[in-house]
């Protein structure tokens, strides 16, 4: 199925097409009287008006092969409700046929006609206005960026634009102003010096969201008060930019509150949660970073993270001195050793003699008495030990499971108290019973 549909689309390639003809075909009705009779200068034919019925808001004719519009009067009355139109991966090489489309379509909003073979500057406008067009994307064509300025003559309203994938290395300073732009795409399309973003702030001085995705632009300048004033919103995620003093400049942007800069040379290296923490304290305007809010909370838990960063260090940005006045409190965290010890001291008493040791805590309590044979002087069974914890402040208690592990009852600074057995043992009875019998 999938490879049909390839086939069909490549059929389409081949072959050259007219805008009116592409929607024909995608859109005609099944019955052939209506398709074939349809007087298309006699818009009150109920006839013609069952068949413009069947052309929806939104039209997608990607891959279609068209390279023009065919009959302009056609056109106009068959997308007479087109408010849509998506044209991307055709043929289409003057941008007269561009034109010509803005005329027919008096409803446009919206306009797609990426990946088409237009080159070339841009003939005379003359008087044409497409009064209602809002977005267009222009996304892999070979223009300037001039040559797209120049559409704002009849593109009054328009206020989103894609220029994508263009490989324009910078952006003429004579290009025309295009105040009701509020949205711009423009990823790897070669900004690669702070000039441009300077002439891209002069060209749409009332920009509000940006996404640069994708060029090799690595600095704001020496002068980023006088970049996009109004911006709000900004993506530059997999740009050049590799410096903090670099990043902090978006604070001169008095607007900005909404940043994505992920896969940037300034992370490499840095985990996740440092890459955040410190963008976060650095950029005290940002409300959204990179998808996700910033609340009150972490904003204050990055501010202190940043500043223990930078407190035992001696290369201190200026931002630490501006943070250290809202928390003059901070001080270096402690460096505190959570893991498990395996070893404790204890004092190790027996009549009257005293040794403190250190004691494995992963031994046994007869493990620990078999250890203090030689240090009493007695076999294991002629002696018992006694535990004596300081803190508890109880008498000390004797210690009778041999297999209990000393982790889970003893401390450091423990007592082990050694007593002679109150009990003899068999030994000794039989020793005695000999004696006897020999006096």
């Amino acid at each position: 199925m999938i490879h049909s549909t390839k086939t069909v689309f490549q059929a389409k390639m081949e072959k050259s097409m007219s805008l009116v003809a592409a929607i024909n075909d995608k859109y005609s009705i099944s019955d052939e009287d209506l398709t074939t009779n349809i007087k298309f200068g006699d818009t009150d034919n109920s006839k013609a008006k069952a068949y413009f019925s069947q052309i929806p808001e939104s039209v997608t004719l990607q891959h279609y092969g068209i390279d023009s519009i065919g009959q302009s009067e056609e056109l106009r009355k068959l997308c007479q409700n087109v408010r849509t139109l998506d044209v991307a991966g055709n043929k289409f090489t003057n941008w007269n046929e561009v034109l010509l489309i803005f005329q027919c379509l008096p409803r446009l909003e919206f306009l797609n006609i990426s990946q088409n073979l237009l080159s070339g500057k841009l003939p005379d406008l003359g008087d044409v206005i497409a009064s209602n067009l809002k977005t267009l994307i222009l996304n892999n064509i070979d223009a300037t960026w001039k040559d797209i300025s120049q559409l704002q003559k009849c593109l009054p309203l328009l206020e989103e634009l894609h220029f994508s994938l263009t490989d324009k290395s910078n952006i003429s300073p004579g290009a025309s102003q295009w105040p009701s732009l509020k949205c711009l795409h423009c990823s790897s399309s070669g900004l690669s010096t702070w000039q441009d973003l300077h002439a891209l702030s002069q060209m749409m001085p009332n920009l509000q969201s940006l996404t640069i995705v994708e060029n090799p632009i690595f600095s704001f300048g020496d002068k980023p008060e006088m970049l996009l004033q109004e911006l709000k919103w900004l993506n530059m995620s997999k740009t050049g930019l590799n410096n903090w003093n670099e990043l902090e400049k978006l604070r001169k942007l008095p607007k900005l509150c909404d940043l994505r800069i992920k896969g940037i040379p300034l992370m490499e290296g840095l985990p996740e949660s440092h890459r955040r923490q410190h963008t976060v304290a650095r950029l005290p305007m940002i409300k959204t970073l990179n998808g996700s809010s910033v609340s009150k909370t972490e904003r204050e838990a990055a501010e202190r993270a940043f500043l223990r960063f930078y407190l035992p260090r001696e290369d201190k940005p200026a931002r630490f001195a501006e943070l250290h006045e809202v928390h003059k409190d901070i001080k270096p965290l402690v460096d505190v050793d959570l893991s498990p010890k395996n070893t404790v001291t204890c004092m190790i008493t027996f009549e009257g003699r005293k040794e403190m040791r250190k004691i494995n805590v992963k031994m046994t309590v007869g493990e620990l008495k078999k250890s203090l044979t030689e240090f009493v002087g007695l076999p294991l069974n002629e002696f018992r030990i006694l535990h004596n914890d300081p803190v508890i402040a109880h008498a000390a208690t004797p210690v009778i499971n041999p297999k209990k592990f000393l982790y889970s009852f003893v401390h450091d600074g423990d007592e082990f108290i050694c007593e002679k057995s109150l009990l003899k043992s068999k030994q000794y009875w039989r020793e005695k019973a000999k004696k006897e019998k020999n006096k």
